[in-house]
């Protein structure tokens, strides 16, 4: 038997208030040194899909599927609110795995280290790497436990290709674990 977590939880519009407010929005861009050691800047791009076009000057990240927990699985699920809150990033604890869209593929991450404080099996400081040697760190900084699982209220996505391209994506969210006598 397995659970479906499709919409599992939108960031709040207070939690949007709080990123806008504290300008976190301007933090999603992308970083490139030139061959003169001198950086290139490019706006970051956020899609709104999966099927983003792999482009030269940027890192995108689409939106992931519903994920399915078994019984007895704990997952970290997170949302971007660009444009609108979009469920952008999942891990599941037992297997140490991730996965991610980018550039219109998804990617299976596997945990390369972890820190932090300890949330439903899952740290508050992670890194992961893909096949291509991408990088993706996940920094949660505000969470709350609650009575279903952990609310994430702010954290920050960092992607980092093996080419030096750098997006940065603020996120919310929930852990959730899937308790066998649950429905």
């Amino acid at each position: 038997m397995t659970q479906k977590f499709s919409n599992l939880t939108k960031p709040t519009a207070q939690c949007l208030a709080a990123l806008i407010s504290i300008g976190v929005i301007i933090s999603c861009s992308t970083v490139r040194p030139s061959e003169d050691n001198s950086p290139k800047i490019d706006s970051g791009q956020i899609t709104n899909s999966s099927n983003a076009n792999e482009t030269e000057s940027a890192i995108a990240i689409g939106d992931l599927p519903a994920q399915t927990l078994k019984p007895g699985q704990c997952g970290l699920f997170l949302f971007t609110p660009f444009p609108s809150p979009r469920f952008v990033f999942f891990s599941e604890s037992a297997t140490n795995s991730g996965k991610i869209i980018l550039n219109g593929q998804e990617r299976k991450l596997e945990l390369a280290s972890t820190k932090g404080a300890l949330m439903d099996q899952h740290y508050t400081d992670t890194v992961y790497k893909t096949v291509g040697q991408t990088t993706i760190s996940v920094e949660i900084d505000e969470f709350e436990r609650t009575e279903i699982g952990v609310r994430i209220e702010t954290g920050l996505i960092n992607i980092k290709d093996s080419e030096g391209w750098n997006l940065t994506v603020p996120v919310s969210g929930r852990t959730a674990c899937y308790n066998q006598g649950s429905r």
